[in-house]
């Protein structure tokens, strides 16, 4: 046994639930949910993701369901956009996960 790897793997997981410390109390809680089940829980459904879709997600730094959501729109006469919509409002909170603690964007 490696006496040095138990504090190391406490330290990365207090790390990870310090990097969503300074969010609203909504997200800490759905972030910290979506953490404890390793991630096989997605997170709440998310009204204001789905009524605001692509805005909302510009507005948490998640360019490319954005960019999709408008590109789509633009070249579907906005059914791309209707549709994710819902995409946003199921996926809203677990892609927020991914870009503020993993740093990485989730399309879908």
């Amino acid at each position: 046994m490696n006496p040095g790897a138990a504090p190391a793997a406490a330290g990365a997981a207090h790390a990870a639930g310090a990097s969503f410390a300074a969010l609203p109390p909504y997200y800490q809680d759905e972030f910290q949910r979506i953490q404890s089940s390793g991630e096989t829980y997605k997170g709440k459904w998310n009204w204001a993701a789905f009524f605001f879709g692509a805005l909302w997600a510009l507005t948490k730094g998640l360019w490319l369901p954005a960019v999709i959501a408008f590109g789509g729109s633009i070249l579907t006469y906005g059914v791309v956009g209707f549709a994710y919509c819902f995409v946003f409002g199921a996926r809203g909170n677990y892609m927020y996960y991914c870009k503020t603690v993993k740093n990485q964007d989730v399309p879908i």
